[in-house]
């Protein structure tokens, strides 16, 4: 069975911490007989970057790659604090790739005894996805009420300079990138002066 090793060393990590870990990964690979093809590595900056290494990784999972990833922890896996990233795992799971973490013997999705595991692991991925979602909206509508602009700001354009143009039978395209807006905000200004729009 092919296997790959993620592991994000968290900011403030000593080197040779990272170093005894990966190993002790590596010799558990060796044990449970498994060929060891891929190692991602992550360096935590502590600036909110995105991992560059877990993006190919995924990527990788999803090509088959390897048959099963290992992992020093979930902890060390995961993106953010929360339930949200057991939808990586759960993503693996669909994508045929086990997953096996180091320090927690029980999640290890090759083994029969976890059958329980994965959908368990899904359920609670979509309940904190759902949470999030009644969480926005609720911020939302809150915001409303209070006459908060939500959602993206509104482009505001010289619409007199926008209707000259269209006289000048300069097209809606050709209007919108001349004042850096969408065509869509062109043709709602252009309607709103009373002129009649011509298509792009």
């Amino acid at each position: 069975m092919r296997a790959a090793i993620y592991h994000h060393a968290e900011k403030g990590t000593p080197p040779e911490e990272t170093a005894k870990q990966l190993k002790e990964i590596e010799e558990y690979c060796k044990t449970r007989g498994f060929e060891l093809t891929q190692i991602y590595r992550d360096a935590d900056e502590g600036d909110g970057r995105q991992r560059p290494m877990f993006v190919q990784f995924m990527k990788d999972a999803n090509r088959k790659k390897f048959d099963i990833v290992v992992v020093w922890s979930f902890k060390n896996f995961r993106k953010s604090a929360g339930a949200r990233d057991l939808k990586h795992v759960v993503a693996l799971k669909d994508a045929g790739i086990g997953f096996v973490s180091y320090q927690e013997t029980f999640f290890d999705t090759l083994n029969s005894g976890s059958s329980a595991l994965v959908p368990m692991m899904r359920w609670i991925s979509e309940d904190e996805n759902k949470l999030v979602s009644d969480r926005m909206k609720t911020g939302i509508e809150k915001a409303k009420r209070q006459g908060i602009s939500v959602g993206r700001p509104r482009i505001q354009i010289d619409t007199q300079k926008a209707v000259e143009m269209q006289k000048q039978g300069m097209s809606l395209r050709e209007i919108s990138k001349a004042l850096g807006a969408s065509k869509e905000t062109v043709r709602q200004a252009l309607i709103g002066s009373g002129l009649q729009t011509k298509k792009s």
